[in-house]
């Protein structure tokens, strides 16, 4: 790459015999212009294939490092938004994607079952997943729903991140505009079509993304909401589409009988 230059291996003379059942030693120096982060790639060569290995360098000062170390455990935001189990749903979606063909087949639901989220919340999914037989066709739908159930039990939590507590909404017609900070950037990703959840004087509401803007969505609730302008706050949490997950979920499941 373009950091060639500043790596350096000893010995410099190649090839290199090395015998059957022993070792050789290969050093990298690195000789750091200035700061800031360097990459290489070290290929090591042999009668037949290769061996690639990224080597990645930080330069700078170590005592301006020192300074920029971390003082605390990290600790990740905890949300104060807490959202009611019952909530009136949002009106079904509208325009050229609700004509969309439906799936070929019924996807599964597949719901991460409670004993899941149990062992994941209690880090013991890493344990239970070392004793399945990952070359087993039997054990094969098991082994990937748990990763898939893990990775959509992350999701929910990070998402969590971007709840929104005392936002404000602007009526636009039938839609009301809520501002999210960091739309621009994905920070949260909402797509069109997406459920936004809303608590508005306790009760619990989802809208439907008809539009995303700049840092603005465009939601559309349900005809008997109502909100008062300067008058009533509204709490936030955003949602995403599980259809992944249970395409994912679908295949897993049916991938055994075609091995």
């Amino acid at each position: 790459g373009q950091h060639k230059s500043l790596f350096a291996t000893t010995p410099a003379i190649f090839p290199i015999p090395i015998g059957v059942r022993t070792t050789s030693t290969i050093k990298i120096k690195f000789r750091a212009p200035g700061t800031g982060v360097y990459r290489a790639i070290v290929v090591f060569q042999f009668d037949g294939f290769k061996i690639a290995r990224y080597i990645t360098v930080r330069g700078g000062d170590a005592a301006v490092d020192a300074v920029l170390q971390p003082t605390l455990p990290y600790k990740k935001k905890k949300s104060e938004v807490h959202m009611p189990q019952d909530m009136v749903r949002a009106p079904k979606r509208q325009g050229s994607s609700a004509a969309a063909k439906p799936f070929l087949t019924d996807l599964p639901h597949s719901h991460i079952p409670y004993d899941v989220k149990a062992m994941i919340e209690e880090d013991q999914l890493d344990d239970f997943l070392e004793g399945v037989d990952k070359a087993s066709i039997d054990d094969y739908s098991s082994f990937w729903q748990h990763l898939l159930w893990a990775s959509e039990f992350q999701a929910k939590r990070d998402i969590t991140l971007f709840d929104m507590k005392d936002a404000e909404l602007v009526q636009s017609g039938k839609y009301f505009v809520l501002k999210v900070p960091g739309l621009a950037e994905g920070r949260p990703s909402v797509l069109r079509g997406d459920i936004v959840l809303i608590k508005c004087a306790g009760r619990g509401w989802q809208g439907r993304v008809q539009t995303t803007r700049l840092e603005e969505v465009l939601l559309q609730f349900d005809r008997k909401f109502r909100y008062r302008k300067g008058i009533d706050k509204v709490d936030v949490r955003f949602t995403f589409s599980r259809t992944t997950y249970r395409t994912s979920h679908a295949g897993s499941e049916r991938a055994p009988r075609t091995m």
